[in-house]
């Protein structure tokens, strides 16, 4: 809407015309500079530099601290940082906690209380906007190269990236509708995309760490490095978040007639649906869900998952749930803990149960973890314990170290690994 109003007053059509404001007479300079960070990405694609950046008219000779500002997603850690700031002699009157709506405010507010810090919220309310809808075309592409086969004889996968070589490999390419409330998307898509995924669990290697074993093992899913045919959804209402995932029964990554993503084979391939519902509260995220298909993989004689050809008509699925805590929090320092439980309907399928614990350490450059996995596979049980530390070197490069010992029916493994990480 920008966009197009700037255009028509660009034509200077019925009258209209503008005038831009280059210089900020009025507010200080790192005032003028967090406001022009802010625009120039909003509307990047939208106006000239020139007509979006403020230059700024006053000094700030005596080094007065304008502004202020972090970010926190947790009331707790509002409050914490509240009394750290009247500590510091901040007078209270220039502390103000934003948020999106009026029941994120209210639990603030309460939260303050409970520290011992009077507010003014119900002196002066927000008045919410809520109405917005956005349209966007996503895509993303996979390429993997793989050095050698065999590295240690696991089942879970010591390593969430492991695959095959592959080239260009089609993971996103859809529509995408986004309002206040909720997402629609259409399209091709990656299961890992919407579902099992959080702060603690995406930090560590293994590839339980993602979707459960319960799942990933059972079904040719679209699930990485795969990708099918999907209509996605999700609603939020205050604190509570419904999602739901409809998709082929199998997923693909080929570029062929009979290897592609855009396949939509029920009969032979089955259909797949998955359904969660998250919680979140006061630093912590709770979810349960289920899943369903409609045809069966079991294991051949070979241990493998069998193909869509000898797979049967018959209805299994796995439920799990899962929560994960914040305990303790000082700034930008914080402990988290988890636990996840999952189980398959049948024990036909590769893997009828999972569990683990875990829990990570974050501050502003560091993230650490440990974690405890359980599997119980057709073939026996793997156990497993990872801990892992990620380093932020600069603004766009991080390292990541990682040891995994692992033991099942096979025998005793240990890996130890590393990943770098640029983002540009």
């Amino acid at each position: 809407m920008t966009k197009a109003v700037v255009d028509r007053i660009s034509l200077k059509e019925d009258g209209c015309d503008t005038d831009t404001l280059d210089t900020s007479w009025r507010l200080l300079p790192n005032i003028v500079q967090v406001n022009n960070a802010i625009f120039k990405k909003t509307f990047a694609h939208v106006l000239d530099e020139k007509n979006i950046t403020l230059k700024t008219h006053r000094e700030n000779s005596n080094g007065t601290d304008s502004l202020r500002f972090f970010l926190s997603s947790d009331d707790a850690g509002v409050a914490e940082h509240v009394l750290k700031l009247l500590s510091q002699q901040v007078n209270p009157h220039d502390i103000a906690v934003l948020a999106r709506t009026n029941s994120t405010l209210k639990d603030v507010s309460e939260k303050l209380k409970e520290y011992g810090i009077p507010s003014s919220r119900e002196d002066f309310p927000i008045i919410e906007t809520r109405a917005y809808t956005l349209a966007s075309f996503e895509a993303a592409t996979l390429h993997v190269a793989k050095t050698n086969d065999g590295i240690i004889d696991d089942w879970q996968g010591f390593s969430n990236i492991d695959e095959d070589n592959h080239f260009a490999l089609l993971a996103v390419l859809g529509y995408m509708h986004e309002w206040n409330s909720g997402h629609l998307f259409a399209g091709v898509r990656n299961v890992n995309e919407d579902f099992f995924t959080s702060d603690i669990t995406s930090l560590f290697l293994n590839s339980s760490e993602g979707i459960f074993p319960t799942i990933a093992s059972s079904y040719p899913i679209a699930n990485y490095p795969h990708s099918g045919l999907t209509l996605y959804f999700d609603v939020t209402k205050g604190r509570w978040t419904f999602k739901n995932s409809l998709n082929n029964g199998a997923g693909y990554s080929g570029w062929k007639a009979h290897d592609n993503p855009f396949l939509v084979r029920p009969k032979k391939d089955g259909i797949f649906n998955m359904s969660q519902l998250e919680y979140n509260y006061k630093g912590g995220k709770y979810f349960a869900g289920i899943a369903v298909h409609t045809r069966q993989y079991p294991i051949n004689e070979d241990g493998e998952m069998v193909s869509s050809d000898e797979s049967r008509s018959k209805l299994t699925g796995a439920w799990w749930v899962y929560g994960e805590q914040e305990v303790w929090n000082s700034g930008e320092k914080t402990i988290s803990c988890m636990v996840q439980y999952s189980e398959n309907t049948s024990h036909q399928n590769a893997c009828y149960r999972y569990a683990e614990v875990g829990g990570s350490y974050q501050d502003e450059k560091n993230e650490c973890g440990l974690s405890a996995q359980y599997a119980r596979f057709q073939q026996g049980t793997e156990c497993s314990l990872e801990a892992t530390w990620k380093r932020q070197l600069t603004e766009s490069i991080s390292i990541q170290p990682s040891f995994q010992y692992i033991k099942n029916d096979n025998g005793d493994f240990t890996a130890l690994c590393a990943r770098l990480y640029v983002s540009f």
